[in-house]
């Protein structure tokens, strides 16, 4: 049984139709969330992130496709293929990011907060080890030095730096309640 834990962030509204039949409706009446970041700064930083989003997935295909001895090593197709979870979480919030509008309810706030930093540093994280795997299997001379191995570590490295650019994004991206979010605006603090 899975438990909502923002149903107290709604109500429920009956209203009667002309038929006779009742019809529910819910009204969010939670706290609104608002970015912290100038609008002008955020806008720019959500276009870049999504653009960086998108330059990673065919990235990310390219070096799967491409033949290579590195998706035929476990440590490091396995890793790699694991660079799609998060990957497909981060494509999420990005979006999220870039056509959601102000105020946001509590449920898109706390998934923007608790996802867009881990996703993003994970995919770096998983780029870089299946990076330096593939690098020392072609130092150590366990690999063919063939352009599939280039093209791969040049795609691994091509993910880890965007993704670390994501990374870095992410003070755009706080969100407070109306309050919070006006006072760190004045003193400054939205605009890191």
């Amino acid at each position: 049984m899975s438990v909502n834990k923002h149903v107290g962030d709604y109500r429920l509204i009956e209203h009667f139709e002309k038929n006779g039949k009742v019809k529910v409706s819910t009204e969010y009446i939670g706290d609104d969330y608002y970015y912290t970041c100038p609008e002008t700064e955020r806008k720019r930083a959500a276009d870049s992130c999504v653009l960086a989003d998108l330059l990673i997935w065919p990235l990310w295909i390219a070096a799967m496709v491409l033949p290579s001895g590195a998706m035929k090593t476990m440590p490091v197709s396995l890793m790699y293929v694991c660079i799609a979870v998060p990957l497909f979480l981060l494509t999420r919030i990005t979006w999220l990011l870039r056509i959601g509008k102000e105020p946001l309810e509590r449920r898109e706030a706390e998934r923007i907060q608790n996802g867009y930093a881990p996703e993003s540093l994970l995919i770096a994280l998983l780029s870089a080890a299946s990076f330096l795997i593939e690098g020392i299997r072609l130092i150590a001379g366990r690999a063919e030095k063939k352009p599939g191995e280039i093209i791969f570590l040049i795609c691994a490295a091509a993910i880890q730096a965007l993704s670390v650019y994501l990374f870095r994004k992410r003070h755009c991206y706080v969100l407070a309640t109306r309050d919070k979010a006006t006072l760190d605006t004045k003193r400054g603090e939205g605009t890191r």
